[in-house]
């Protein structure tokens, strides 16, 4: 009985890990999609607690449309819900994507502030594939 217990705990240890939910949407600047963005969710951190959530990263298409993978040790599609800090950079198409990449600024002029700051983002327990930001450049 206690062999049956202890194969029990040891299926919930294995099975029961960080839920991972689906996250996509679209970038646009001017009502027009923006194409090689890079889009990061950075898992948001207090002074006195601290997460174990992965960060996760997606490119847009020519549409402007991006899907999460988790940047984790176990790299897959989707990120754990929780609240992220979202920022944004430029992906050159002919570069290869590796995590020591270098940020390079977009060809195109997002707000500052949200280049420096980036954007509080809550996934949800569903996960969303309406994660939209739509950004409007100064005259």
């Amino acid at each position: 009985m206690k062999k049956l217990f202890l194969f029990f705990v040891l299926l919930c240890a294995v099975g029961c890990g960080t839920k991972i939910v689906s996250v996509s949407g679209t970038v646009t600047l001017d009502g027009k999609p923006i194409q090689n963005c890079r889009v990061l969710f950075q898992p948001k951190t207090t002074n006195t607690t601290e997460t174990l959530a992965d960060p996760a990263s997606g490119l847009t298409d020519q549409n402007g449309k991006y899907r999460l993978l988790s940047l984790g040790r176990k790299r897959r599609s989707g990120i754990a819900p929780g609240d992220y800090i979202v920022k944004f950079g430029w992906q050159n198409p002919d570069q290869t994507i590796d995590e020591t990449a270098q940020y390079q600024p977009p060809p195109y002029k997002l707000p500052a502030e949200i280049q420096i700051k980036g954007l509080p983002f809550t996934v949800t327990d569903d996960g969303t594939t309406n994660a939209d930001f739509q950004f409007v450049s100064k005259p």
